[in-house]
């Protein structure tokens, strides 16, 4: 007998609001008793064509003061297809490395395009189910200029 986990997905929002459009979005995720692993991730962009992604995560919070660039490593590396507002942009699996995190862990996520369509909603909003809480982040630009509080539009996939 064999068990296989049943993948789950815990989505913030695909707002239609293109006024919020940077390179990219950090932020937190908290784990609640159990462990997950991050399996894959959908993404929210103004693009309809190819757009080249990546995603790069660390353990612990992206508003630590010891979290500095050589903490970070990249889990996702190359082109998606952006299905454009409104609309889930799929990473595939196969350019996408799984993250395990501990149970009442905290995780954080980096997500970027190297161009200005990544759309995200301003404000605090908290995003949580039974197993965890996608926390609000940070709009970041390429020369690292943020702006907060900002909310990353998107989903992630995970199983226990």
């Amino acid at each position: 007998v064999s068990f296989t986990a049943q993948s789950k997905t815990i989505s913030t929002v695909f707002d239609d609001d293109t006024s919020y459009q940077y390179y990219g979005n950090i932020f937190d995720i908290n784990t609640k008793d159990e462990a997950i692993t991050v399996t894959g991730m959908h993404i929210h962009t103004i693009a309809t064509d190819d757009v080249y992604v990546e995603v790069w995560t660390l353990s612990g919070s992206f508003k630590d003061p010891e979290t500095g660039p050589g903490r970070w490593t990249k889990i996702t590396s190359g082109p998606v297809r952006g299905m454009g507002k409104g609309k889930p942009t799929v990473i595939s699996s196969e350019i996408f490395d799984e993250v395990n995190i501990p149970g009442r862990s905290t995780q954080a996520f980096f997500v970027t395009l190297f161009t200005e369509q990544l759309l995200y909603s301003p404000g605090t909003s908290s995003y949580s189910n039974g197993d965890l809480v996608i926390q609000s982040g940070s709009a970041i630009g390429l020369e690292g200029d943020n702006y907060e509080p900002r909310v990353w539009n998107g989903a992630l996939l995970y199983r226990k």
